[in-house]
């Protein structure tokens, strides 16, 4: 939002600056003709002359600029002329107005006024002044195209950062989802777990124990071996109550083991591997991120880089995680970006982090993503 008003208010006073310049240029000319008149002649039809520029003016400012205003202008010096011998003067309104819509076809039309009516010394002046008038239009014409230019350039750079926004809370939001369901779905299989293996032997092992007491109230010879057999079921279930906290560590670990297996299964070439840092500053979802980066790197290293040794490491600092892959391979003149890797910057972009590539000695890339503490 801050950048957005930014950018609205620049807008705002560009298109001002180019406004007030505009009607000044166009009353400073309807201006000199004025005092051109008032000095140089005494007919009143100089009157009508600038009462009509005038209203062209008046109009332009109000409404959009037109090729019909400029022959209405080029119209009434027409018709003044007999009457006011250096009207040819006026022409320079006209021809800036020319220039500044661009229009060919009313500068022509200008010129054969000029070399038709305009005779002697005054025809070179008013070629003069009529081409600086029509030029300088002509860069007004050019300022407002490259201000519209950069406008657009301003507005679309403004979309992309939102669309650019939009896409990394909805990744984030559904890489959390990812995270949530991969939890649930552990809890859930520990939970079953739980209830199959050691629910059953816990079971079990109550019921002999009940058998135990009776036999041994009934003074049975059998309650010896019953006993044996519940401590035989109580210490199933310890071993499998065991295991299965074993297997309650953090998915922090869970998701370094599976990239690390991910690159132990690798059988195209060697690849040497390493962490370096705190593994349990990692949050789950970084890992979550890192893992399909990691599977595709790998898999475009086995389509296109006839490498025999790829080293991955794994460097963890207390604000970010940083993963590096490089192959000794062919590496590449010029990166072209198929899906593998534009996959692979939005995901970690999403999760505002960086990705960085080189293909000048092998093949190598590098992910970063930052840690929230």
């Amino acid at each position: 939002m801050r950048f957005k008003g930014f950018t609205n208010k620049f807008n705002e006073k560009v298109t001002l600056d180019k406004e007030i310049i505009l009607l000044s240029i166009r009353w400073s000319f309807i201006l000199i003709i004025f005092l051109w008149w008032w000095f140089t002649s005494d007919a009143s039809v100089g009157i009508a002359l600038i009462l009509v520029l005038s209203s062209t003016t008046l109009i332009r400012m109000q409404f959009s600029n037109s090729f019909i205003f400029v022959i209405i202008e080029i119209l009434a010096c027409f018709l003044c002329l007999p009457y006011w011998q250096t009207v040819f003067f006026a022409l320079i309104v006209p021809a800036f107005e020319s220039g500044l819509l661009g229009s060919r076809w009313t500068a022509i039309i200008l010129l054969l006024v000029i070399f038709l009516k305009v005779t002697g010394m005054n025809q070179g002046i008013t070629f003069m002044l009529s081409f600086m008038a029509f030029s300088l239009g002509y860069i007004m014409k050019a300022w407002n195209q490259r201000e519209s230019l950069y406008i657009g350039a301003v507005d679309n750079e403004r979309k992309q950062r939102y669309e650019l926004e939009l896409l990394k809370n909805e990744l984030l939001g559904a890489n959390n989802e990812v995270a949530k369901l991969v939890e649930t779905t552990e809890r859930n299989r520990i939970a079953q777990q739980l209830h199959d293996n050691v629910g059953h032997e816990i079971a079990g092992a109550l019921i002999a124990l009940q058998t135990y007491k009776k036999l041994e109230e009934n003074k049975d010879l059998r309650a010896k071996e019953m006993l044996e057999h519940v401590l035989k079921r109580v210490e199933s279930s310890s071993i499998k109550l065991r295991e299965t906290v074993y297997q309650l560590k953090p998915s922090i670990e869970g998701g370094a083991q599976r990239l690390q297996k991910l690159c132990e299964a690798f059988t195209f070439c060697t690849v040497n591997h390493k962490f370096i840092g705190e593994i349990e500053r990692v949050p789950a979802i970084a890992w979550v991120i890192l893992e399909p980066c990691l599977k595709e790197a790998l898999t475009n290293i086995t389509k296109y880089s006839k490498a025999t040794q790829v080293h991955v490491r794994f460097d963890i600092t207390e604000y970010i995680i940083r993963m590096n892959i490089k192959d000794n391979g062919i590496g590449a003149k010029e990166i072209n970006a198929g899906l593998g890797i534009f996959g692979i910057r939005e995901r970690i972009r999403a999760a505002g982090g960086t990705v960085a590539i080189d293909s000048s000695n092998g093949f190598m890339i590098t992910c970063i993503l930052p840690i929230d503490r």
